[in-house]
């Protein structure tokens, strides 16, 4: 149980990492377009 509740944080900054570079593409498409 303990690894799981360690392992859960890690996994939601995985997530934010590919949330912030999908954000990012998204405005770089606006920019160029």
């Amino acid at each position: 149980m303990k690894k799981k509740l360690l392992n859960y944080p890690g996994k939601l900054k995985e997530n934010a990492v590919y949330v912030g570079l999908f954000i990012t593409s998204i405005i770089v498409v606006i920019v160029l377009y």
